[in-house]
């Protein structure tokens, strides 16, 4: 697949998702669940922020095809979604909030509040640096 191909006009899905997970307490504890046939896709790689301070922009880019899901474990992270139209989305994340489900085409920012926060993705591709848009100008230049 060439992906600095032409896209042409593609209809877009939303800037991101918010799926909130089944949550079950009992005296023991609480349990909250996320189903993956709640994904339009199959998870193929997940990976974790963690260690990163206030004042560090993690991220800062975008994938041509693979799919995202954030969720924060602990601690809090912040993520910053912009579409290549340049709309804007700010979600907080913390632990017991709604995870977010990030489509391709989309440019994350990732602000973690202290370097004890996790942030967990997973992910629909495999690791393929052809996927990465990093430049700012060419994903804008991605908008129809």
């Amino acid at each position: 697949m060439n992906l600095d191909a032409p896209i042409g006009p593609v209809a877009l899905p939303p800037v991101a998702t918010l799926i909130e997970p089944a949550t079950f307490s009992t005296p023991d504890g609480e349990i909250r669940i996320v189903e993956f046939a709640r994904l339009p896709w199959t998870p193929k790689r997940r990976f974790w922020i963690t260690g990163v301070g206030p004042d560090v922009v993690r991220g800062q880019h975008a994938h041509h095809q693979c799919w995202q899901f954030f969720e924060a474990p602990s601690g809090c992270a912040s993520l910053h979604i912009e579409t290549p139209d340049g709309r804007r989305f700010a979600y907080n994340l913390h632990a017991g909030s709604a995870s977010v489900l990030v489509p391709p085409r989309r440019w994350v920012e990732v602000r973690m509040a202290s370097p004890e926060a996790v942030l967990y993705c997973l992910a629909s591709h495999p690791f393929d640096r052809g996927d990465y848009v990093a430049d700012r100008a060419a994903f804008q230049a991605l908008a129809p």
